[in-house]
């Protein structure tokens, strides 16, 4: 079984990566929206051979979905479907043309590069050389210039570009990457973060942390206690720290670095980071 949440759109052209299926993948599971042009929250799951059991996966699916689906959302991925048949294709040309064109441009700019990728749809765009972050830059995307990016980082911002854009969005967006490339223009280069690599020390099974007590301390009070909710910076969306594990250094200075720097931290209850939840076994 595959995730293929950002991948709905790879089999409408052989200048991206082959699709899951077509690697040998039983089941696929699509979020058809990220891509392709149904609503939010619409996805697909996509079967082939027949190795998968249908009738017990129909099971497990009764079991967990709702019995009242949105009619909106199934006919939104009916619409998406009809035009992936009789369309896609061709959209999909006139898209990565429209990328190439983009691209040629982008490569002019002195300060925003452009970090490549094998899915064309995909372009990253790194903040380093103009020294902000890359959720300042969504900021000012957003703020200014009424644009919204599908992420951010520390080092820059993601944008995916499906078959519903147009070339005068390219021009726009091209535009106005100049005029930030110039304007906002630091004089150091941001500085490099490291993400914190050594696994947490388990202290409690997650069930056992579940159940226990919990309080508030100072996110700086919490060094070498046990956590009692997840520690989750996104992106990448990765716990760094679960509840039962222990709380380092590494992970305390880098998520109150990258907060300062505007990076969304889940799992927390307080999303100022001004406490954490522990667990006391004393």
């Amino acid at each position: 079984m595959r995730s293929l949440y950002h991948g709905a759109h790879l089999g409408l052209s052989e200048k991206l990566p082959e699709t899951a299926l077509s690697q040998g993948a039983d089941i696929v599971i699509q979020s058809t929206h990220k891509t392709l042009p149904s609503f939010t929250q619409s996805s697909m799951i996509h079967i082939k051979g027949n190795r998968i059991n249908i009738n017990k996966l129909t099971n497990m699916l009764r079991i967990t979905e709702s019995s009242s689906p949105s009619y909106l959302l199934m006919a939104s991925l009916d619409i998406a479907v009809d035009i992936y048949e009789k369309n896609g294709f061709d959209l999909m040309d006139k898209l990565l043309s429209n990328i190439n064109e983009f691209k040629s441009e982008l490569y002019k700019l002195k300060n925003i590069k452009v970090d490549e990728s094998k899915d064309y749809t995909k372009i990253f765009l790194n903040t380093k050389k103009l020294g902000i972050t890359g959720h300042e830059l969504e900021n000012i995307l957003r703020e200014n210039y009424n644009i919204q990016v599908e992420l951010s980082n520390y080092y820059g911002v993601l944008l995916i570009a499906t078959i519903g854009n147009t070339k005068d969005e390219f021009l726009k967006l091209k535009d106005v990457l100049f005029e930030i490339d110039k304007i906002y223009k630091k004089e150091d280069h941001l500085k490099s973060v490291s993400y914190p690599i050594k696994l947490p020390k388990k202290i409690l099974s997650p069930r056992e942390a579940f159940y226990m007590d919990k309080k508030n301390v100072k996110i700086e009070n919490s060094i070498g206690k046990i956590s009692g909710e997840y520690i989750i910076p996104y992106p990448p969306g990765v716990s760094l720290v679960s509840p039962g594990e222990e709380i380092t250094k590494e992970v305390i200075e880098y998520i109150i670095e990258c907060k300062s720097k505007g990076m969304n931290v889940n799992g927390v209850k307080d999303s100022e980071l001004r406490f954490i939840q522990v667990i006391d076994i004393d």
